[in-house]
């Protein structure tokens, strides 16, 4: 094929190429343009279906809420009003979604703001209507729907609706049609683009059989020459190969022209993946100690044209991200000329040889460490033979025991033994010498100066390179301290334990010496009261009657007290896991006759085990639960008892409806005899302080949150994982 024919060729399937890009943008162009057209027109359509379905929902919404209202006017039951409820919620949505949808059509629009008067109005009498049943009963309700007002104002609505949809169906219809006038030109155009590219590409590919016939006879061509080069490749290839070493060679510009397997696995790249490819892209090395990026020593080859080796302390980062230890040389490739064509790159991996002598150092490092650990620790740290001769004696041992090192080493343990205590190292060594680990035994020791101390001790056997058993490493700490700190306690809980129990001795004995007067008080008025009451005056009559519930209301403080005191036996009450649920319901049934005589609703969540006394527990609940039945209003009581976990603590709440709390009050409440209401209400102030004491020796705290006719809530927390004090 002559040059000329050759231009000729390629200027057709230019020609053709271009021709068929015109055609496509053409088609593109128009395409577009009919897509414009119908994407408005599927929005105008979804904008008024919008509207047909925003009305019909609307509807809907009124309906219900007329029907929720017809179920209450008829039973009075407050559940038929749920659709009533919801239909108000949706109703102010659905008008916003309508007048959204209206926004771009003035004409609906108007409609929907004429249709606002005529739903508030008809949600008024629906509103006026509930009301009424609830004040006035159902003939007043009724009355007011027989005039038939409700009626109309639907009607109106209806109508109203009845306009929108025939308007908005109209447009739908006319929207419709606009659609499908759009999608048959999109087609129109697509079907006539279609066949006109069709008949270009039939020509096409006539040009391009032509070309490709004429490509084959130039690859053939060419693939004999690469046969040549690539026999001579491969020789080379296998040369490189079978050298032990990683090989890389470049050409003069830096960029990879071989690799060998080596390599390939040293580097993670592959030969296909790292052919002409910067050397310093594949090859990626670091210092060891700093992480810099090192010179690549092909550039220094390159530029100073002689061999040149990698510095010492050097990683080769592979492409996977690992870290190879590596040393190497490149070297210069050069011409018959002596010109440089290139650079080979000779390196191996010295990881294994690098860890050797990494773990030699850490060693040494660690050993120093270990030593400097031990010379400087505040505890005391020993070692001795299987023989009890001390071999190491470290600061901490010259601080506890005030013996020096020089004065320690080479010497039996036992000179430090207490004659308080049995000298145990024989046993220990024994136990020693089978392999065992002793991590905690407490004894007593003779320090230098002749005083005792106690020590906690932890003995390991040491052992030597053969992993035999030579010696033993003692840990001790001086917790003379700790252990005298722990007596005073004991004292201290022996003193308190028995100052409660005296108390509560004495509280019981209190109780008994002054109700036998108080009897004798009460008996000798009423009798006076029964002998001389006809001729005593009435103001004799009524101090007598002072004096009789006097004796009575102290009887009544007397059992408090005795019950407050016994609050403090909780110290020495048995306490195991009780489940909340349990005490409401024994709560609840010592309260049966309170809760039937005040119609009370009580209930509760899911509640949690603690750890307490039943007793105690039960008596904390039924004096809150009881005091909300006692300071109720004229409505039922409604009582909730709930739980829940905050950090280590269940917080519990006892909630009321009750006469409420005023918030001065507070704290007061808790006080023992403290009471807000006088002699209104029975009782000697003694139910929530009894409360305060259970919560507080569990571990615990209460509180109350109330306002003055709004009802209270009782709060108390006990921990978690709970442990009476």
């Amino acid at each position: 094929m002559s040059t000329q024919s050759a231009i000729i060729s390629r200027r057709g399937e230019r020609l053709l190429l271009l021709s068929a890009l015109l055609l496509v943008l053409l088609i593109a162009i128009l395409s577009y343009r009919g897509w414009l057209a119908f994407k408005q027109q599927s929005d105008q359509l979804a904008a008024t279906r919008q509207i047909v379905d925003g009305t019909n929902e609307f509807l809907a919404s009124l309906k219900d809420a007329e029907t929720g209202q017809r179920g209450f006017l008829l039973t009075g039951r407050n559940r038929y009003l749920e659709p009533y409820a919801k239909a108000l919620r949706d109703l102010p949505n659905r008008l916003d979604d309508l007048a959204s949808a209206m926004r771009t059509r003035p004409d609906e629009a108007k409609r929907l703001e004429a249709l606002r008067p005529l739903i508030n109005n008809k949600l008024d009498e629906l509103r006026r209507t509930i009301d009424l049943r609830r004040q006035q009963g159902p003939e007043a309700a009724l009355a007011v729907v027989l005039t038939d007002r409700g009626k109309d104002l639907m009607e109106q609505v209806r109508q109203f609706c009845a306009d929108i949809q025939r308007a908005a169906y109209a447009r739908l219809a006319d929207q419709s049609a606009k659609a499908r006038s759009s999608a048959n030109q999109i087609g129109f155009i697509s079907t006539l683009g279609s066949s006109a590219l069709f008949v270009l590409l039939f020509i096409s590919s006539m040009t391009l059989q032509r070309a490709s016939r004429q490509r084959e006879t130039l690859i053939h061509r060419l693939e004999e020459s690469q046969a040549r080069t690539r026999e001579a490749r491969d020789w080379l290839q296998t040369t490189i190969s079978s050298i032990g070493d990683a090989v890389i060679a470049t050409d003069p510009a830096g960029r990879v022209t071989l690799m060998n397997g080596i390599a390939q696995s040293l580097t993670g790249w592959t030969q296909e993946q790292a052919l002409g490819r910067s050397l310093e892209e594949v090859f990626v090395i670091t210092n060891e100690e700093t992480g810099t990026i090192v010179e690549n020593p092909v550039t220094k080859a390159l530029r100073e044209g002689c061999v040149v080796g990698l510095a010492n302390h050097t990683h080769l980062t592979a492409k996977d991200g690992r870290k190879i230890a590596i040393d190497d040389s490149a070297a210069p490739i050069r011409d018959g000329a002596q010109n440089i064509t290139g650079v080979v790159l000779v390196f191996r991996d010295i990881s294994h040889r690098r860890g050797e002598e990494r773990v030699e150092k850490e060693a040494a490092l660690a050993s120093a460490r270990l030593a400097a650990i031990i010379a400087y620790s505040d505890d005391a740290i020993i070692g001795k033979d299987l023989n009890g001769i001390v071999t190491s004696w470290n600061r901490g041992a010259e601080r506890v025991f005030g013996y020096t090192s020089e004065e320690m080493i080479g010497r039996p343990i036992s000179i430090i033994a207490s004659s308080q205590a049995p000298d145990e190292m024989p046993v220990i060594l024994e136990r020693i010498r089978k392999g065992e680990h002793i991590d905690h035994f407490e004894t007593v020791r003779r320090t230098k100066s002749g005083r005792d101390i106690h020590i906690a001790l932890t003995v390991s056997p040491i052992r030597d390179a053969d992993d035999v058993i030579v010696g033993a490493s003692k840990v001790a700490r001086d917790i003379t301290d700790r252990v005298e700190a722990e007596k005073e306690r004991r004292h201290h809980a022996e003193l308190i334990e028995r100052s409660n129990a005296e108390l509560q001795h004495f509280a019981y004995a209190a109780s008994h010496d002054l109700r036998e007067p108080l009897r004798t008080i009460t008996a000798h008025s009423q009798l006076l009261q029964l002998r001389a009451g006809p001729r005593l005056d009435e103001q004799t009559n009524a101090s007598l009657g002072f004096i009789v519930s006097g004796t009575a209301r102290m009887g009544q403080l007397i059992d408090a007290l005795l019950e407050y005191a016994k609050v403090g036996e909780i110290a020495g009450s048995p306490a195991g896991e009780v489940p909340m649920g349990d005490i409401v319901s024994a709560s609840l049934e010592n309260l049966q006759r309170a809760i039937q005589d005040s119609n009370a609703l009580i209930t509760h969540d899911p509640l949690p085990a603690v750890l307490g006394n039943e007793l105690h527990l039960i008596r904390l609940l039924q004096n809150l639960i009881g005091n909300a039945l006692k300071y109720r209003r004229d409505e039922a009581p409604a009582i909730h008892i709930s739980a829940k976990r905050v950090d280590e603590q269940w917080l519990f709440s006892v909630s009321d409806n009750g006469q409420g709390i005023p918030l001065e009050y507070h704290s007061q409440v808790f006080q023992i005899f403290k009471r807000l209401h006088g002699q209104d209400y029975s009782g000697a102030g003694i139910g929530l302080a009894t409360c305060k004491k259970i919560v507080e020796r569990l571990g615990g705290r209460i509180w109350v949150e109330s306002e003055t006719g709004k009802g209270s809530t009782f709060f108390f927390t006990m921990p978690a994982t709970m442990v009476p004090h």
